[in-house]
């Protein structure tokens, strides 16, 4: 048997074939092959017109425009299609999607371009050059490597129903902004997010134009080409989480978001609720897992049954009290705390000290750039505002490709009965609290009965009443203007003063020696009746608020119903502001006047910062 013959027993070929037959079909095959990878690529591009021109039949080119390949975008209108098909477009040419560090590479001279416009959508102008130059020495600073330690995994994909929806608020922007509002953001933080000292000149500024929250509108309005958000800072100094809870309690949103309320809630408090982790808040009534369970559970109660609730995110900057007296392992056990908590409920996080730890561990030049703890161990420098406006455009990518894998997954469950998924996942943000320790059998019951207590109760009247009586010591800005001023229910005020000149950090209603302040409520009108008074009140550290203290009482229908001491005056080398919440007793219903007596009983100097009658 020849050479040949055994050749082709060995493979099973039982008919005569010649080399050359061979070689003519692995031509053949190389063709098609040649073929295919041009029109895969125009299926990335979504260029139908193309793969026609190819003469590829008419049906199977519609077939391919509904998405008969996984990796083809539906032309639609739907956001997130639109959104996947530009990241797949002709620009990239692997198949499939690009990573985030493709896309951010690619990008980076449009990022730092966009770095450069103000809140105002315009650019900061005499500032400009100086703000180029920051900018450089930031992204050299946060290469992918390090800005990947910015993203927190276990919370980045939370809740694609309302990542989804916040895409389409841009999308319909995008399309017809005259009558679609741009996304609304709320931030709430202390003066590190409000801006204080951002401008390191020698000289402490209270606030500052370099705050993130009004680059993070000018960057994302400017990259994306279009007034596409809207960003207002609510950031008060001194303040903690629980006046954010208050706040939105109250309604207290600015005059864009009145009506609808926000798209998106950030609570930037990580810096000044450490003291409630760390034991340092004398009562000990509150932990930082009250504090924040407490900010989730207003957010779930603030919008109608009409429209979805507001998306939160919590973004960790606590770096700056780091070398404050603190040991390293105390802070570490706070920012353990807070990992538990937002994966648990599945809280987008941003981590801007995970990406900045160990340039401030190992003291580098980059330290200096991005915290700077020994020019201001409480306020971040302008580097640091620029830095998390990064962390914020690259956990956005992510998520945005995070969303686009996922579209592919669910296009290709559409051609798998099989692989559909048959089970509805419950909303995180209801997860029972931690703190009630229920027990694994338990746990899907009570999950299922809070999600379904919170629908049963989520009447419009419910979620968009508040309260009848709120008030904050805002900054004077023509979105604050709506609110209701304290002035129109304070009827006494014998050495009490309400102090509305700039700066904004002094606004608020101070009492001085033997002071007295009488405000009085009455809720006829809506036909009410209060049951809780809060106090928002500062206690601060220099001589004149040594051994401040007041009393504060309060009538019901000219009966005393509660009474409390408070103090104004601790040793901490800082300002803070705490809360006292008075429960009132069930009186008649038809008790429709609350009087709030507030005396002054020691020191020489107090602060009231937000009063509620709820």
């Amino acid at each position: 048997m020849s050479d040949d013959t055994t050749t082709k027993k060995n493979i099973g070929i039982t008919s005569p074939i010649k080399i050359k037959h061979v070689v003519a079909f692995l031509a053949l095959a190389l063709c098609f092959l040649v073929s295919l990878h041009e029109i895969f690529s125009l299926y990335l591009r979504n260029d139908f017109k193309a793969i026609a021109a190819l003469h590829i039949p008419k049906e199977r080119v519609e077939e391919l425009q509904l998405g008969g390949n996984q990796l083809v975008w539906k032309n639609d209108d739907d956001s997130l299609a639109q959104i996947c098909h530009r990241l797949v477009d002709g620009n990239y040419s692997q198949r499939g999607l690009p990573s985030v560090g493709t896309i951010w590479t690619k990008d980076i001279s449009l990022i730092k371009e966009a770095l450069l416009f103000s809140p105002a959508n315009e650019p900061f102008g005499s500032r400009s050059q100086e703000l180029k130059l920051l900018i450089d020495r930031v992204v050299l600073a946060l290469p992918l490597t390090v800005l990947r330690r910015s993203v927190r995994p276990a919370t980045l994909a939370a809740d694609d129903i309302k990542l989804r929806r916040i895409l389409d608020i841009l999308w319909k922007r995008y399309k017809d902004a005259v009558n679609n509002p741009p996304l609304q953001v709320l931030v709430f933080g202390g003066s590190p997010t409000a801006g204080s000292n951002c401008e390191r000149n020698g000289k402490v500024k209270k606030q500052g134009q370099c705050a993130w929250p009004g680059h993070l509108q000018g960057f994302v309005n400017a990259y994306l080409g279009f007034d596409a958000i809207r960003v207002v800072n609510y950031a008060i100094g001194a303040s903690g989480s629980q006046l954010a809870t208050m706040m939105l309690q109250l309604r207290l949103f600015p005059l864009s978001m009145l009506s609808q309320g926000p798209d998106i809630v950030i609570d930037a408090y990580a810096v000044n609720d450490f003291s409630y982790h760390s034991g340092e808040q004398k009562d000990g009534t509150l932990s930082f897992q009250n504090l924040f369970t407490a900010f989730l559970d207003v957010i779930q109660d603030l919008t109608s049954c009409s429209k979805d609730r507001p998306f939160a995110i919590f973004l960790d900057d606590f770096s700056v009290n780091f070398l404050k007296g603190h040991s390293v392992e105390a802070v570490e056990s706070y920012r353990a705390e807070i990992s538990k908590l937002t994966r648990y409920h599945q809280v987008l996080t941003i981590s801007f000290v995970d990406m900045i730890q160990d340039f401030l561990l190992s003291d580098s030049e980059e330290e200096k750039l991005l915290v700077d703890w020994r020019g201001d161990s409480k306020h971040i420098p302008w580097g640091g505002h620029v830095a998390i406006v990064l962390a914020f455009a690259f956990n956005s990518l992510h998520i945005i490709v995070d969303l686009c894998e996922q579209q592919l997954e669910r296009k290709a469950a559409e051609h798998n009965p099989s692989s559909k998924q048959t089970s509805q996942m419950l909303d995180s943000y209801f997860r029972p609290h931690l703190d009630k320790k229920v027990a694994l059998d338990g746990f899907g019951k009570e999950w299922s009965d809070h999600l379904a207590a919170s629908f049963e109760n989520c009447t419009a009247e419910d979620r968009t009443r508040g309260c009848p009586f709120g008030w904050i010591a805002l900054r004077k800005e023509d979105e604050h203007s709506h609110f209701e001023g304290i002035e129109s229910i304070l009827v006494k005020s014998d050495n009490w003063t309400n102090v509305q000149t700039w700066p904004p950090t002094n606004y608020g209603l101070y009492g001085s020696r033997n002071g007295t302040a009488v405000l009085h409520l009455n809720t006829s009108a809506t036909n009410s009746t209060v049951t809780t008074i809060t106090i928002i009140y500062m206690k601060s550290y220099s001589e004149k608020w040594y051994n401040s203290t007041v009393e504060a009482t309060v009538h019901q229908c000219e009966k005393l119903v509660s009474s409390t001491v408070l103090s104004g005056f601790h040793e901490k080398l800082t300002s803070e502001y705490f809360t006292e919440t008075l429960a009132l007793p069930a009186l008649s219903s038809d008790c429709y006047s609350t009087k709030l007596t507030l005396q002054m009983t020691g020191g020489d100097m107090f602060r009231i910062g937000g009063l509620s009658f709820c």
